[in-house]
């Protein structure tokens, strides 16, 4: 299991070094529409609207429980079970929400 998920380690660490060294690739991933449609407002605000928040917990759900049934592992799983919880932990109550309909300035 762990040989299977060093490439895309590997493969996320150098993303993100490279990110961190190289201007233009930073800027490039500033440009990118999921980068403005989900990341921007938080950057800038430390929120997110009430869409962005569901729309990101309900991807990444469904990509846990699929992981949770494509792989047979009892560790696995159980970090999967953590991550789960973690992750909407997170999002619920570390993470502030504003109303889309008003402006960004007026975070709850």
């Amino acid at each position: 299991m762990f040989l299977e998920s060093l490439q895309h380690l590997l493969l996320s660490w150098l993303y993100f070094a490279l990110i961190k060294v190289s201007e233009s690739l930073a800027n490039w991933l500033k440009n990118t529409y999921l980068y403005k449609k989900y990341l921007e407002d938080y950057i800038k605000t430390k929120s997110m609207s009430r869409k962005q928040k569901l729309s990101i917990q309900i991807f990444a759900s469904i990509m846990m429980v699929l992981s949770f049934i494509a792989v047979d592992n009892v560790i696995f799983r159980i970090v999967m079970v953590l991550l789960f919880f973690a992750h909407h932990y997170v999002f619920i109550f570390r993470i502030k929400t504003y109303q889309s309909n008003k402006s960004n300035e007026e975070v709850k």
